[in-house]
């Protein structure tokens, strides 16, 4: 048992979640570890989350930071701009339509204690449940695992596969954000690319016992936003290829999928068109990637690229297959 307290900063972010959001405060409030900042960022929802909070906080825990944005800028700014007002040692993040398991926080911040300084992020499973609040039977981390790989330790390989981290559950060591940086406002989710970033420098530690509940509801940003959902995964594998950080199969899909982002910037004739069709052409050597290089660089129509460059056709967006 350790003597001190470090504190620690619970994060709940909240958009249209006001029927939930006093259920995830009464979590945090239930916890048993005397250290607790807490900080509450709502991103300007549309119905009255912020009057429900402000009363709840009236309430509870007058002390507590309240951060209302006044246009909605997303749940990667959103986190950035909560994470700027914390100063506990430890973080750990929860969505105003989830739970926290009562008494949970002492038993992973022991473990955090105890462990070397290249464990990053104590974690554990969560149980899953409906908008009602009725457990379904599976839980979180069955739900998202594709692959059976390790749960503690060096997880960047096993994360590669499937983004199973329930992120309601994780207590993350402050100097995480520290060495990897804040979560990319470019993205449309915040996790997949956190926990690879982390994975890749610092150890995961799995708590056995479940510390969470995670509400599935039917407007989840999964459902409501799945094209910028499936964009940002391509952007997450893009940033892990630049960084040297992938072999075989995963290398060739994020190859492919940087191919497809150059066709686009050269379509939509964006700024970084160039950038994106030198840097296609850095990763594979092809004939069509040569094509659309020398179309960008030189605005050499399509008809005379295809004379220089023999039987080749335009690149076209899907005319090659991803791993």
């Amino acid at each position: 048992m350790f003597m001190n307290h470090p504190k620690v900063t619970a994060i709940v972010a909240c958009y249209n979640h006001a029927r939930f959001v006093p259920e995830a405060l009464n979590s945090v409030k239930a916890q048993d570890y005397p250290s607790i900042e807490l900080v509450v960022i709502d991103d300007c929802s549309k119905d009255n989350s912020v009057a429900v909070i402000q009363e709840w906080l009236k309430q509870n825990w007058p002390e507590a930071t309240l951060i209302a944005h006044k246009t909605n800028v997303g749940v990667c700014r959103t986190l950035n701009d909560a994470l700027r007002h914390a100063h506990g040692k430890y973080i750990r993040l929860l969505a105003a339509d989830d739970v926290w398991l009562p008494q949970t926080l002492r038993g992973q911040v022991e473990l955090m204690e105890e462990s070397s300084a290249e464990v990053g992020v104590v974690y554990s499973d969560a149980y899953t449940m409906n908008e009602s609040g009725e457990t379904l039977p599976e839980m979180f981390i069955a739900s998202h695992r594709k692959a059976q790989g390790i749960l503690d330790g060096w997880l960047f390989e096993t994360l590669l596969q499937s983004n199973f981290i329930p992120a309601m559950t994780a207590l993350i060591r402050r100097s995480c954000f520290e060495a990897v940086g804040t979560y990319d406002e470019s993205l449309a989710f915040e996790d997949w690319d956190m926990w690879l970033r982390i994975s890749h420098e610092f150890r995961f530690r799995y708590y056995p016992e479940a510390t969470a509940r995670y509400r599935i509801v039917g407007t989840s940003m999964m459902r409501t936003m799945s094209g910028q959902i499936l964009e940002s995964r391509n952007k997450i594998l893009i940033k892990c290829l630049r960084q040297g950080w992938l072999t075989g199969k995963i290398k060739e899909a994020a190859i492919y999928h940087q191919n497809q982002a150059a066709w686009k910037a050269c379509q939509e004739g964006g700024p970084k068109k160039l950038a994106q069709a030198a840097e296609a052409l850095r990763w594979k050597i092809t004939p069509k990637n040569l094509l659309l290089f020398l179309r960008v660089l030189l605005g050499v129509p399509y008809g005379l690229c295809i004379k220089l460059l023999g039987n080749v056709q335009p690149l076209r967006p899907h005319d090659e297959t991803p791993v």
